[in-house]
């Protein structure tokens, strides 16, 4: 099935969203000037971090679900979707301190950008702790701003309370996800309902529930129409993360604009590494175990491990695995719209969930 109406929808909000990021952080660059020279650098890294890349999915959520409580104002809600946004890279900030990633979106992150400049002044270990703590900084940035952007869009009050009432519990719920997921790389087992427990807090609330609530509290919709959205939102979470730890190991790192060998070198327990563990024929999984969670993993280790998940058939059953999730999200469409174009774009934003390279 094509997916021509959510690629457009997703297109134009995506360019709508980066207008306003642009004028939004434009503003706070000037101010932090009169600051200090270095502090306006940090500013503009945080930006550049944040316009980089990334496809705006939780704007466009938003979006989606203001419209589906019946919101009018496009050019309001895009101002106050862009919260998401930065609040989507306030945690991927700290996400590249917990996993010591130096690259996002294709390019360096606040950390590799600092420790590649600060190298040539500082010791290695003065200069990966200064560009740690730059970038827990930077981030502490961005979950202030995503206030800042939210109350600049121009909705009533009442309004605002019941948003950021809901933009804490997503940092609640997922904070309890990232620390499920931390713990799950250090402890031996883990069942599949720990690691689906794992996207159904990291993933499923902030990237899927949250930002349709989001929209839909701002449109004033009642709770019947706002709870509507956790059965979707909920399957479909899992079914994303899923097929993200799937492009973990097979994706480009061209396309997916971070290292590829990240998820292995960590001992990142997924789906599809339980899958592979569980399939695979004695020899295999001992390879396998043998460079799993070793950060000297290398890219002839990652190629072995692709190709065993591949020839054992896990890779397959795991995207039939996200596949089922999202089939069940497509299921609860009815009862959140009766809206048929609506209908269409949340079937259709489900089905690319699944198909997307990145």
């Amino acid at each position: 099935m094509g997916n021509n109406k959510i690629d457009n929808y997703l297109s134009d909000i995506k360019k709508k969203v980066d207008v306003e990021l642009n004028k939004f952080y434009s503003v706070r660059i000037d101010r932090s000037a009169k600051i200090g020279r270095d502090f306006k650098k940090l500013i503009e890294e945080t930006a550049k971090q944040t316009l980089r890349g990334g496809k705006r999915l939780r704007p466009a959520l938003a979006v989606l679900g203001y419209k589906i409580a019946g919101g009018k104002d496009e050019d309001k809600i895009i101002k106050a979707a862009i919260a998401l946004e930065i609040f989507h890279n306030y945690l991927l900030i700290h996400d590249d301190i917990m996993d010591r990633d130096e690259r996002r979106h294709g390019g360096l992150n606040i950390i590799g950008t600092y420790k590649k400049r600060l190298s040539k002044t500082l010791s290695e270990g003065a200069a990966e702790h200064t560009a740690m703590s730059f970038s827990l900084l930077a981030g502490d940035i961005n979950s202030g701003l995503m206030y800042e952007a939210l109350l600049e869009s121009g909705f009533d009050n009442e309004l605002y309370i019941k948003v950021i009432r809901r933009l804490n519990e997503a940092v609640f719920e997922v904070a309890a996800g990232q620390q499920l997921d931390m713990i799950a790389s250090y402890i031996k087992t883990i069942s599949q309902k720990d690691i689906i427990s794992v996207g159904k807090h990291k993933t499923a609330d902030y990237s899927i529930i949250m930002p349709l609530q989001f929209g839909a509290l701002l449109a004033g919709a009642n709770m019947k129409v706002v709870d509507s959205m956790v059965a979707y939102g909920e399957s479909l979470g899992i079914g994303y993360q899923i097929a993200d730890d799937v492009i973990g190991i097979f994706g480009n790192q061209k396309t997916i604009g971070k290292p590829v060998l990240s998820d292995l070198q960590e001992g990142k327990k997924t789906i599809l590494i339980r899958n592979g563990l569980m399939l695979s024929t004695k020899e295999q999984k001992s390879r396998i175990l043998s460079v799993f969670g070793n950060p000297r993993a290398n890219a002839a280790d990652l190629k072995m491990v692709k190709r065993y998940l591949e020839d054992s058939g896990a890779k397959a059953k795991t995207l039939i695995s996200a596949q089922e999730y999202v089939n069940q999200a497509i299921k609860s469409i009815p009862s959140i719209t009766k809206d048929l174009e609506l209908r269409t774009l949340l079937t259709e934003f489900a089905e690319y969930c699944i198909s997307r390279n990145k």
